[in-house]
């Protein structure tokens, strides 16, 4: 059996996260909370199936370890052990 990966949100990724919660909440908070909502069921799928989403055609290194939602832009890096969720653009 394959050990499940944990999925690990940085401060970065928990601010990002919130900032476009508050952006969208603006204008609709159910909105707001839809896409916090879909953002954070998106990445717990991750500990599942951890290539899930491409890898990001953005790194200039072309690292295949980072990842990313492209229609969000959130990235995450995989390792053994765990997942660590980072942001590079903001949700919005």
């Amino acid at each position: 059996m394959v050990k499940k990966k944990r999925v690990v949100w940085d401060e970065l990724a928990r601010t990002a996260l919130r900032e476009a919660y508050n952006h969208i909440k603006r204008d609709s908070l159910q909105q707001a909370e839809k896409v916090k909502q879909e953002i954070i069921a998106a990445s717990k799928k991750l500990a599942d199936h951890p290539e899930m989403y491409p890898p990001d055609k953005y790194r200039k290194d072309k690292d295949t370890r980072f990842r990313a939602f492209e229609n969000t832009a959130i990235g995450y890096r995989t390792s053994s052990q765990r997942i660590l969720s980072g942001c590079y653009g903001s949700v919005m």
